[in-house]
C-alpha cells in the first residue's frame, strides 16, 4: 500500500491493529481524521502544559497541570529505523528526561485506567523502544491518567488524576521492534480493494432491517403485557392453541473473591501467551452491515 506519510508513528501503528481500511482511508486517500471532543480535551491539558495559550473554561485546568508530575522537557521527538525497514519511525513523547531514562504519557478521560491497562498499553512500548534505539538506555515510564466527567458544559476535569509505574525488558523491546517491523511490512505488502455491492440489495436489506426492528418491538410489547397478566394471576403458564408463555427463573451465581481473582490472573495469562506468541488462534470469518451515518 502507498501511504501519504514518510515515516511511521504509534497513531499509525494503533489504527492498523485497529481499522485496516480506516489506516487505507487515512494515509492512503488522504481522509481527514475526525476529531471529538475526548481528543480535543487531551490536547487541551498538552497545550496548556506546554505553554500554549488556552480558552481557560475549565476551572480544573489550571489546578490539575499545577499538581501532576513532569519530566525535563515536553514534545520530545525520536526518530529511529528498526531492523530490517527502510521506513523512519518517530515519536513524540509527552514528557521525559533529557538522558531519556524516563518518560511520561498522560491520557485524559472518563474511564479509570488500572496497572493492567496501562502493563498491557503498547504505546508504553512505541516509546520505550525509541529511547533504547536512540539513547542507548531502557527507561522506566509513567502514566498519568487525570479524570474528567460529563457536565451540563461539556467535559470537564474533575480535579483528580493518578499515576501508574511501568518498567521494561530486554525481551519485551526486542519482541516489540520485531513487531514494528513486521507491522509496517504488512502495509507495505497490503493491497486494500472495495467492491461496490448493489444498490438494490442494500436498500432491500435495509428495508428488512427495520421490518425486523419493529416486529421485535411488538413482540417485546406483547410479552410484556402477558407477563403482567400471568403474575397478577399468580402463574407461570399460560397456554394459547397456537403456543404457550412460560415464566421462568434464572440463576445468577455471585462468586467469592477468590474465584474473581482466578478469572483476573487467567485473563493475564492469556494475554501474556497472546503477545508472546505462545498462545495460537484460528480465524472465521463472518459478515456485518452497518448503516451509513
Amino acid at each position: 500500500m502507498q501511504t501519504n506519510r514518510e515515516h511511521f508513528s504509534w497513531s499509525q501503528y494503533y489504527l492498523w491493529q485497529t481499522s485496516k481500511r480506516e489506516y487505507w482511508k487515512r494515509y492512503s486517500m488522504g481522509v481527514e481524521a475526525k476529531t471529538n471532543r475526548f481528543f480535543d480535551k487531551g490536547k487541551e491539558l498538552a497545550n496548556y502544559m506546554d505553554g500554549e495559550p488556552v480558552s481557560l473554561d475549565d476551572p480544573m485546568l489550571e489546578l490539575v497541570v499545577d499538581q501532576i508530575p513532569r519530566l525535563d522537557f515536553a514534545e520530545d521527538e525520536l526518530s529511529y529505523n528498526v531492523h530490517g525497514s527502510d521506513k523512519k519511525v518517530i515519536c513524540f513523547v509527552d514528557h521525559a528526561k533529557k538522558d531519556g531514562s524516563a518518560f511520561i504519557e498522560y491520557k485524559t478521560g472518563k474511564i479509570p485506567w488500572t496497572q493492567e491497562k496501562v502493563d498491557e498499553h503498547d504505546q508504553m512500548l512505541f516509546y520505550a523502544l525509541g529511547y533504547y534505539i536512540t539513547r542507548g538506555v531502557i527507561p522506566t515510564s509513567e502514566l498519568v491518567w487525570v479524570e474528567t466527567m460529563e457536565t451540563d458544559n461539556g467535559l470537564r476535569y474533575t480535579g483528580m488524576f493518578k499515576s501508574f509505574q511501568r518498567t521494561f525488558t530486554m525481551e519485551e523491546l526486542d519482541n516489540f521492534a520485531v513487531k514494528i517491523e513486521n507491522t509496517i511490512k504488512e502495509i507495505a505488502d497490503y493491497d486494500y480493494q472495495e467492491l461496490e455491492v448493489d444498490v438494490s440489495d442494500i436498500e432491500r436489506y435495509v428495508h428488512l432491517q427495520n421490518i425486523i426492528a419493529e416486529a421485535n418491538l411488538e413482540l417485546s410489547g406483547i410479552k410484556m403485557k402477558v407477563q403482567a397478566e400471568m403474575l397478577a394471576a399468580d402463574v407461570t403458564f399460560g397456554k394459547g392453541e397456537l403456543g404457550n408463555f412460560i415464566i421462568s427463573n434464572r440463576k445468577t451465581w455471585k462468586y467469592s473473591e477468590f474465584v474473581d481473582e482466578l478469572k483476573n490472573d487467567i485473563k493475564k495469562q492469556q494475554a501474556k501467551e497472546q503477545k508472546s506468541g505462545d498462545a495460537t488462534f484460528s480465524t472465521s470469518q463472518s459478515i456485518m452491515f452497518k448503516l451509513n451515518k
